[in-house]
């Protein structure tokens, strides 16, 4: 469109995550005019702005011309496939970067899940299960595309066929979370990868929690599946309620201090407990009416608190290497990552990812999108 480099130069001079851009934006009758005279309608630069402002054109159209040509779709709010729900939210991004397609959100009930790196194996359980039992109920799953709960979360949705839109704190071009090149690949095929930051942005402790917002801001509601007291998960939890969203909590033990940030919200009211997809997808009736979902049709959570059973688990040949065995002991039918595997056994992460294509070759594990492998 060819209004995008001034809403690129918009982003530019007042700061990504500002509210400055919203208000701005709120009386500017047109951005090229806002440029051009440094007024629009009821907006207008600071003397401060407009010092910068030809700066910042110069750095807007290398953008622009950089984007377009690396195939990265442009997204701004006059956009047809800008997200409805952003409109209207805090500090509303001017320009989302997208490689894949939003046009689901249009149709489609957009659920956040979010959760920490660090997780147990009972919060990857629910975050599977969750995130499966909402993909086969028709909603997108929103994440953060970070390691742990995030990206279980985007891996189980594109297992079922599902939908999922990952919103990262970098450029789209940066390799992080490292090695997540796969499940990106996979997401843009069912859903899309967008950021806020132009290519070539790295992430920092400061991305994220603007990040965040995006995400809260693009749901109807939003799961902590598991997170402690200090979270960022918690930020995106808080930033949902302040956008007047719903916000539901998955309960853990009670001597769980990885919980301890569901529970949190939990006492003080502002979330709802949830045990399953249906706990949810309640709350939105002219939703499950549509899609006519019936409750006992979506999976419990459950906790993994028992191994799978023998048979589901063959033994290996007794001539096998050590470190095959070692890493087939830490694997069962909850899918894990190599990283997750290669923190349990003293083993560099090569000789382990090595350990489980030689698996796989044998037939005793097999591999899932994103990453993650089990029996």
């Amino acid at each position: 469109m060819a209004g995008n480099v001034y809403h690129i130069w918009m982003q530019l001079l007042f700061g990504i995550g500002s509210r400055r851009p919203h208000d701005v934006a709120e009386g500017c009758e047109c951005p090229q005019e806002l440029f051009e005279t440094g007024a629009s309608g009821g907006a207008a630069l600071t003397a401060e702005e407009k010092a910068r402002s030809k700066a910042a054109m110069v750095k807007a159209r290398r953008i622009e011309e950089a984007t377009l040509r690396k195939r990265v779709d442009i997204i701004t709010p006059e956009h047809p496939d800008y997200p409805e729900l952003l409109i209207g939210t805090y500090a509303r991004p001017m320009v989302l970067y997208v490689k894949g397609s939003l046009a689901c959100l249009k149709t489609s009930l957009a659920i956040a899940m979010v959760g920490t790196r660090k997780y147990s194996e009972y919060g990857e359980a629910c975050a599977r299960d969750l995130a499966q039992g909402l993909s086969k109920a028709g909603c997108v799953i929103i994440s953060g595309l970070a390691q742990g709960i995030d990206s279980i979360c985007h891996a189980a949705a594109i297992e079922k066929g599902g939908l999922t839109v990952g919103v990262m704190g970098c450029g789209l071009d940066v390799d992080y979370p490292p090695k997540s090149a796969p499940l990106k690949t996979l997401m843009k095929r069912q859903g899309a990868v967008i950021s806020e930051y132009p290519l070539g942005y790295h992430a920092d402790k400061f991305t994220f929690p603007v990040r965040n917002r995006v995400i809260a801001g693009m749901s109807r509601g939003t799961v902590v599946v598991e997170a402690p007291a200090r979270s960022g998960s918690l930020i995106t939890a808080r930033l949902a309620l302040d956008a007047g969203r719903d916000v539901f909590a998955v309960p853990g033990s009670i001597y769980s201090t990885g919980h301890g940030g569901g529970h949190k919200l939990l006492k003080e009211g502002g979330a709802k407990l949830v045990a399953c997809a249906g706990d949810i997808l309640e709350e939105y009736p002219e939703y499950a009416r549509m899609h006519k979902t019936p409750r006992t049709g979506i999976p419990k959570v459950k906790a993994v608190t028992a191994k799978p059973e023998a048979a589901l688990k063959p033994d290996l040949p007794n001539d096998v290497r050590e470190l095959l065995r070692q890493v087939y002991g830490h694997i069962d039918e909850n899918p894990k990552t190599s990283d997750v595997i290669a923190g349990r056994i003293p083993a560099e992460i090569g000789d382990v990812m090595g350990s489980l294509t030689e698996l796989e070759i044998m037939g005793f594990v097999k591999s899932h999108p994103g990453g993650f492998f089990s029996i």
